[in-house]
Formats: C-alpha cells, sequence, structure tokens
C-alpha cells in the first residue's frame, strides 16, 4: 500500500530498486539503512525512490536531516555524507548531542 492513497495515482511506473540502500542517522548517531523498494516514475516527470516499512507500507524517502543518502548495496554511505547527515540532524534541533 501507498502511503499517500491520493497521491498514488500519479505514480505510472515503477522499477525495481534492487542494489540500492537507504542510509539514515539514528537518534544515537548511528548509521542503519533500508532496502529500496523502488522507483517510481510520477506523472510530474519526477523519479522518488520508495521503501517499505514494518507493516508493508510502501512510502517515498523523505529528504530529513536524518537521511544520510541512497548508495549501491556493495558501497557503505561515504564519511563525508555521514558527516553532512550529522550536521543537518544538529542543525534541526533533533540531535540532542
Amino acid at each position: 500500500m501507498y502511503e499517500h492513497e491520493d497521491d498514488a495515482s500519479d505514480i505510472v511506473s515503477i522499477i525495481p530498486g534492487t542494489g540500492w540502500r537507504v542510509w539514515y542517522l539514528d537518534d544515537k548517531d548511528d548509521p542503519w539503512w533500508q532496502r529500496l523498494v523502488c522507483w517510481a516514475l510520477l506523472r510530474s516527470g519526477s523519479v522518488v525512490p520508495m521503501v517499505c516499512d514494518v507493516k508493508g507500507y510502501v512510502y517515498e524517502v523523505d529528504d530529513k536531516p536524518w537521511l544520510i543518502g541512497i548508495v549501491p548495496d556493495e558501497l557503505p554511505p561515504s564519511g563525508e555524507m555521514i558527516e553532512e547527515a550529522r550536521k543537518r540532524f544538529l542543525a534541526s534541533g533533533r540531535g540532542g548531542r
């Protein structure tokens, strides 16, 4: 199920996200990842990455301060990517360090 059912009609095509991971920072500043489920082509022409939660809901990857980035399975995020995410996270006020 797509999280934003009202917007689901905006998706015109999807392709598998095989081979990609979405990396985040947790509340202890440690990196963790989720597998990318698919790439969705929207009616607007935009392509958005999609992930799935533990309940099976599929949703867009939000550009939140704790997002490190999307990288191929065989590569970890670079130190620069992690450091930039830490800076955004702290600047957002959500980081208590």
